[in-house]
Order: structure tokens, then sequence, then C-alpha cells
């Protein structure tokens, strides 16, 4: 069975939320929890696999800041940043 056009917008939605709020999860245990500017620039990823990308990323960065800068030079490249 087929979804419609309108649940799969709502689907695609719940899955950015849920992935947003996993990451913002790790950061918080991993660093800190996120500050306002933080929050602003993940709310505007509205690419879910970019957003589980840095999920796994944020094991191998030191600061949200580390973690948003890879994701600002893959964005620029369109590669993803070599592991360390």
């Amino acid at each position: 069975m087929e979804e419609s056009v309108p649940d799969q917008a709502i689907m695609r939605k719940a899955r950015l939320a849920e992935a947003r709020h996993i990451l913002l999860r790790l950061g918080r245990k991993q660093f800190r929890p996120a500050d306002e500017a933080t929050v602003a620039t993940l709310n505007a990823h509205l690419d879910v696999e970019k957003l589980e990308e840095l999920s796994e990323r944020v094991l191998e960065v030191g600061s949200w800041e580390e973690l948003l800068n890879l994701a600002a030079r893959h964005r620029r490249t369109g590669r993803r940043p070599a592991n360390s």
C-alpha cells in the first residue's frame, strides 16, 4: 500500500524531528547542551541522512563547533570529511 503525499510529508517531518532529537541528545552527553545558535543550525538541516551522519560523527569530534564545521565543509565540497 502506497502512502499519500501528505502522509509522506508527515513521516518526513517526523524523521527529521527524531534525527535532530537524537543528535541533540548525543551531543549533550558528549559535549554539553546545545546553545541557541547550534539548535538553530541543526533546525536548518532538512536532510535526515546528513543529520544521521552528524550523529555518527559526534564521537569523532570534541565540540559542537567542530561537528558543525565538519557539516559546513561537507556542504561546500559535497563530500563527507575523511575520518580522523
